[in-house]
């Protein structure tokens, strides 16, 4: 298993948890925490991708 994860200045974190095979998604904000997933490895790759474009758009 490995875990990435990104904390802001305020404590806010995002990580992302990769099993070799799916990948879960978590936010934690405030002490509260949502988590998405499994979603497969594929699916984050296209969804990050949109995301590159967009910025790149902006």
């Amino acid at each position: 298993m490995r875990t990435l994860e990104m904390t802001d200045d305020d404590g806010d974190a995002l990580s992302i948890i990769h099993d070799g095979t799916s990948l879960w998604i978590t936010c934690t904000a405030d002490g509260e925490e949502v988590t998405v997933g499994p979603l497969s490895a594929a699916s984050v790759t296209t969804l990050l991708s949109a995301a590159g474009e967009f910025r790149e758009a902006s």
